[in-house]
């Protein structure tokens, strides 16, 4: 399985949001194992009682509406004792539905990919099937339970935060799909909107698509009227205002083919009512992230970061979530992330490369904020510009920068201690100089 370990840890990766805790129950706690393969409409499973010999599987199907009578069928076999049960990793209804029965329930979440290739490695011929597959995921569970880990999920609350932290990245992206796919089309058929306007996806912009659809109802409109409009977002200064109304005035089409204007016109009316939408969404989320983040418990170890605004210092909060044994080591924290590279050799032949098996977002967010930490952090900034000074491409050095980034944060949540520079400097030194051969200083080059 080509899939990342960490030292100690699981190499079963789960959602960024709530990852794996740091352990795992002995051998012999769990009175049945079970294996289940989510299906749209049923899933599979397959059982297996402890100390049961591979023939006294038991196989079947259940629905979302089952699980319920499912879940009381297992307690009234295996209780008191407690039942184990892999599954793949996602976010859907049927891990939530299961783990509201964690009093008699573990849940172990096994990553797409990993399964897959698990799969693949005993059936070469690479034939695919519900029951097959929960039969390998139940084969998996039942042989190497020692290096997978119980699903440890954070309280309601850091979850609520993750799960709206999330969403906003998700809605700030569409927003830049659908920006650049809107400026493709203003191009063509309305370029003096992109010129009027610094920013296609801001309010202004919106606002002027959506009274003025098309250049012609723009040109037509009212010099009065479109001052008025420029005033009410905040454009106060008579040059900027009559320099906009004369590029109004004087701009002519570059296309006049109805066969490309009417198609590009709707279009554009289609991507700006759905940018508008975008935009509210964004602003709910931020509103509702900034009332949980106020009140956690860890907000201020967070705030306290040079760059960590609204919506960083939330992402980074529910990236180390509210569990403090879940990383027992910064190490830990930076090879789960996928911060810290790996080394492929074989033979004479040996390299180190980015690493690529690990959560996406999570990692996302630890590179975005060591970006946004150069420009309020005097020694992030130093660390940059010496990795660029070496040769290291932009992203090369910002996963470094954010490699050193990740053990400064782990010990101040750790520690339940905010941000000082005065402290961090003064421990540099410290470090500097004494020599310390088991302590690194520096990301492994990729």
């Amino acid at each position: 399985m080509k899939t990342s370990r960490c030292p100690g840890r699981s190499t079963a990766q789960v959602p960024a949001a709530t990852p794996v805790a740091g352990c795992t129950p002995p051998q012999g706690v769990h009175a049945a194992f079970v294996g289940i393969d989510w299906g749209s409409q049923k899933h599979a499973f397959s059982l297996r009682r402890s100390g049961a010999s591979l023939g006294e599987v038991r196989k079947g199907t259940f629905t979302m509406k089952q699980i319920p009578d499912w879940v009381c069928e297992l307690r009234q076999q295996f209780a008191p004792g407690r039942v184990i049960v892999a599954m793949e990793n996602h976010r859907g209804a049927l891990l939530y539905a299961l783990a509201q029965h964690a009093d008699f329930m573990d849940l172990v979440l096994v990553p797409t990919r990993s399964a897959a290739q698990y799969r693949q490695a005993f059936c070469s011929s690479g034939a695919k099937a519900d029951g097959p597959d929960a039969d390998s995921l139940l084969d998996m569970l039942y042989h190497h339970q020692e290096k997978l880990s119980i699903w440890q999920p954070d309280d309601e609350d850091t979850r609520l935060l993750a799960a709206l932290c999330q969403m906003r990245r998700d809605a700030v992206d569409e927003r830049t799909r659908l920006g650049n796919h809107l400026a493709a089309r203003l191009r063509l058929a309305y370029p003096v909107a992109l010129e009027i306007c610094s920013s296609i996806t801001s309010n202004l912009g919106l606002e002027l698509l959506h009274r003025w659809p098309t250049m012609a109802q723009l040109q037509a409109a009212r010099p009065q009227t479109l001052r008025q409009f420029f005033h009410l977002h905040h454009i106060h200064q008579p040059q900027l205002v009559e320099q906009r109304l004369q590029l109004i005035a004087q701009t002519q089409a570059l296309v006049c083919a109805p066969s490309v204007l009417i198609p590009a016109h709707l279009d554009i009316k289609r991507m700006a009512a759905e940018l508008r939408a975008v935009l509210s969404a964004v602003d709910d989320y931020d509103k509702r992230i900034a009332v949980l983040y106020a009140k956690h418990p860890d907000a201020g170890i967070f705030k306290s970061l040079p760059g960590a605004g609204p919506a960083m210092g939330p992402r980074l909060l529910c990236a180390l979530g509210s569990q403090r044994e879940r990383w027992p080591s910064a190490l830990e924290l930076q090879t789960f992330s996928g911060l810290s590279p790996v080394r492929i050799a074989s033979g004479n032949t040996s390299c180190i490369q980015m690493r690529r098996a690990c959560p996406r977002y999570f990692r996302q967010t630890f590179h975005e904020f060591a970006s946004s930490s150069i420009r309020y952090c005097h020694w992030a900034k130093a660390y940059y510009e010496k990795q660029r000074a070496r040769g290291k491409q932009h992203h090369t050095a910002l996963r470094s920068l954010a490699w050193r980034w990740v053990r400064v944060i782990w010990r101040m949540w750790q520690d339940h201690t905010p941000y000082q520079e005065s402290v961090l400097m003064a421990e540099r030194q410290r470090y500097q100089g004494v020599a310390h051969p088991a302590t690194p200083t520096d990301c492994p080059t990729e």
